[in-house]
């Protein structure tokens, strides 16, 4: 009890860490602050604790950050792209890649006819990397200026590699 009378309890529960059972499915994921995370089908997922408040990760070795909190445990396989992977400049329709547009730009047209939401666009491209074969890197153009540096593939903790 404390000093007024209200009593608080405390309970520690285990719970044991069985990965999932394959489901068949991907995702690709376009994280960011606001919103946190795109999904190809078009959800935004907003920040959990608000823009403010979002934790702040370090930086990663090469560019890349690791994927959030439980994820590892649960997915069969999370695959990262380059940093510089033009995901929001390369026409999920076409794949002609587009100029580099400032970030407020949210919706960019594409000389194809494609209307596209810059983030939608990016989960699209970011799946599409994810599917592509697992054997080749996936890697900025060339002419992206930036250097070339292939995915990670992360095994979910305590599996043989």
């Amino acid at each position: 009890m404390d000093p007024t009378d209200r009593c608080h309890a405390s309970f520690v529960v285990e719970v044991s860490d069985q990965p999932l059972p394959p489901m068949g499915t991907e995702v690709g994921i376009d994280l960011g602050l606001e919103p946190f995370a795109v999904l190809p089908d078009g959800r935004k997922i907003g920040n959990p604790r608000g823009a403010e408040g979002a934790p702040q990760a370090p930086p990663s070795p090469a560019g890349t950050r690791p994927p959030p909190e439980g994820v590892r445990s649960r997915a069969q396989s999370v695959r990262t792209v380059d940093r510089w992977f033009p995901s929001t400049r390369l026409c999920s329709d076409c794949q002609a890649l587009g100029d580099a547009t400032p970030l407020d730009v949210r919706e960019w047209a594409c000389p194809c006819g494609a209307i596209h939401d810059r983030d939608v666009n990016a989960a699209i491209n970011i799946l599409t990397a994810g599917r592509a074969d697992r054997s080749t890197p996936v890697a900025a153009p060339p002419d992206s200026g930036r250097p070339e540096q292939g995915p990670v593939k992360q095994e979910p903790a305590g599996s043989a590699g």
